[in-house]
């Protein structure tokens, strides 16, 4: 086996557990909240971010997370929600914050496929 030779890890029952599968996105949406209002908080200079670590990982959730539609659409919209929120209370234009939400969210989802696309190759990512 080479370095480069990927290696499939079982599905563990716990991941596939529809109380996981609904309760996941909501402690990592909390989660992404924290990440993003620090980052808007913390790190903004001129109403944009220096760091923006929301969505790193909201990507690494969904691609390490179970290969379930729900967990992935549940944890976009836990990062839309998250980002969102953080941008509407940190943030004087309800506009920006909007744009900068749904521009994040293009990322993320990009992000994704491409990694599943090109570097994935059908295994997961754990």
């Amino acid at each position: 086996m080479t370095l480069a030779t990927p290696v499939a890890v079982p599905e563990t029952p716990a991941r596939r557990d529809p109380a996981w599968i609904a309760a996941g996105p909501v402690l990592i949406g909390v989660l992404l909240f924290v990440a993003s209002l620090a980052a808007l908080r913390f790190t903004s200079f001129e109403s944009l971010p220096l760091i923006w670590p929301t969505n790193a990982l909201a990507t690494v959730a969904v691609l390490c997370g179970p290969r379930d539609r729900r967990w992935e659409w549940g944890v976009l919209a836990a990062a839309t929600g998250a980002i969102g929120l953080a941008a509407v209370l940190t943030m004087t234009d309800l506009l920006a914050a909007l744009t900068g939400t749904v521009a994040c969210m293009i990322e993320i989802m990009l992000a994704v496929w491409l990694v599943r696309r090109f570097a994935m190759q059908g295994e997961r990512m754990t």
